[in-house]
């Protein structure tokens, strides 16, 4: 039978969302950043007063406004009164992801715990990579397959001690051991950086819609309410609530809806623009297909098994389910797996690294939409014995089995 990969049509659904449209004073933060990274403008330089930046974009001061307190929260400029002010370039790099990261991971309720696991998940990773770098593929599968003989997850305990300890963080895992670094330093109530807690009656304003978001997201509560609602609770006017969101719109945290179902409503997990911005940054680093597919491949092992622990009957039927009815024809089935599961792996950044490099991967397959022939029968049976060995928390034999599905499956793809 035929399987189809599109894999523009891949790369959309791994994104899960649609693009929205951005807001007028994204586009022209956006024009800003652009200006100072092409200008090479150096930290402490002056891009232009209030009104010359105005005149400059063709804009109006509470456009600008926003778009200052967007280019403040992401460390990238400052506007400075007095005699001597405008707005100053600041140090923090553009396009930096480890800062992304630690913007947004608060907001999406993170906890010291899942810090800790995820932690784990990247010494794991780091450890695979040194193996690879060595030669020594097969001492890194006998020591993953030791730690799944007690039918817990990969990264359930403590990992062993090496010399992997002392190599470089491969680029694309990196940001995320910065970001996670920065949150475990803050000790178990990790505040979003930035310019918050200086920008007065806004900053304090969005640290409440943070905690407010990851509050509910923790309840399952997606609605935050109505513009109006929100602005009489807090007590601040709408004008300064719409500056809030802007910047938690900007982390993906929320965002705002028109039509009959307005009103404020937390992100989906994880949102396009964050999913894109990782993407954009492996990109910049230019990794090939051999810098990070063996990463994507373990931390998908280590994520199953982390299902395969967690998981009750339910979601084990759920994914069963799913296989039973997958068309091989249709691209967006191809990332289904990943809705049942990372629920159940609960865990922001392994659910977000893994979606990252799965759009990353989609996107340098670029236009191309490949076909491929093979027994579908076959492969669904494998899938469905999969599961049934999670199921019994056989998480060893499972893995083993998953190994077998994958090098066939790799060699159906071939180079893709």
């Amino acid at each position: 039978m035929e399987i189809r990969f599109d894999w523009p049509k891949i790369y959309d659904s791994v994104l899960f969302e649609t693009a929205t449209r951005e807001k007028f004073a994204q586009v022209i933060a956006r024009r800003i950043e652009q200006a100072i990274d092409e200008d090479g403008v150096t930290p402490g330089e002056s891009l232009g007063t209030s009104p010359g930046l105005c005149d400059q974009f063709g804009i109006g001061k509470e456009t600008l406004l926003e778009a200052t307190r967007l280019l403040e929260d992401r460390g990238i400029a400052r506007m400075r009164r007095g005699a001597k002010g405008g707005l100053i370039a600041l140090g923090q790099p553009i396009h930096d992801a480890s800062s992304l990261l630690q913007r947004y991971l608060p907001g999406a309720g993170i906890t010291v715990d899942q810090i800790v696991e995820a932690r784990r998940a990247i010494e794991l990773l780091q450890m695979h990579d040194y193996h690879v770098d060595q030669g020594r593929s097969a001492d890194f599968e006998r020591l993953f397959q030791s730690l799944l003989l007690d039918g817990q997850s990969a990264v359930s305990k403590a990992l062993p001690l090496g010399p992997w300890a002392d190599a470089a963080v491969h680029p694309c895992l990196k940001p995320f051991v910065t970001a996670l670094d920065a949150l475990l330093a803050a000790n178990d109530a990790p505040e979003a950086p930035g310019c918050a807690r200086d920008q007065g009656l806004v900053g304090l304003s969005a640290e409440f819609l943070a905690g407010e978001v990851a509050r509910l997201r923790r309840m399952g509560i997606e609605k935050l309410g109505s513009e109006q609602q929100l602005a009489e609770r807090i007590g601040v006017s709408r004008q300064v609530l719409r500056q809030a969101m802007r910047l938690l719109e900007d982390r993906g945290l929320l965002t705002c809806r028109r039509g009959r179902s307005n009103g404020i409503v937390t992100a989906a997990a994880h949102p396009a623009n964050i999913v894109r911005s990782l993407s954009d940054a492996f990109a910049r680093q230019r990794l090939a297909d051999d810098d990070f597919r063996h990463i994507l491949a373990t931390l998908d092992r280590i994520n199953r098994s982390l299902f395969a622990s967690k998981a009750d009957v339910s979601r084990f039927d759920a994914l069963q389910h799913m296989i039973k009815r997958k068309d091989w024809r249709n691209p967006a089935t191809h990332i289904r797996r990943m809705h049942i599961e990372w629920p159940v792996i609960n865990n922001p950044v392994l659910s977000l690294l893994e979606q990252a490099l799965s759009a990353y991967r989609a996107r340098r397959a670029g236009l191309k939409i490949f076909v491929g022939i093979s027994d579908i029968d076959l492969l669904q049976q494998k899938a469905l014995e999969h599961v049934d060995l999670m199921r019994d928390r056989n998480l060893l034999a499972a893995d083993r089995h998953y190994m077998e599905m994958h090098g066939q499956i790799a060699i159906l793809l071939g180079g893709h």
